[in-house]
């Protein structure tokens, strides 16, 4: 389980196992997120990683 901190909001949340993908993490959170493809081919979800840790 990761945890992931939306720069823009502040927001928390976490990444359980059961989310394929960090775009399927954000929707189940709500977070509005572009995308087109659901698959990683296009880019249009792409986002930049700020800081990791573990």
């Amino acid at each position: 389980m990761a945890r992931v901190t939306l720069r823009i909001t502040g927001t928390q949340l976490l990444c359980q196992d059961e989310h394929p993908s960090l775009l399927a993490a954000l929707e189940s959170h709500n977070v509005a997120v572009e995308y087109q493809c659901r698959e990683g081919y296009c880019g249009s979800c792409r986002t930049r990683l700020v800081c990791r840790s573990g």
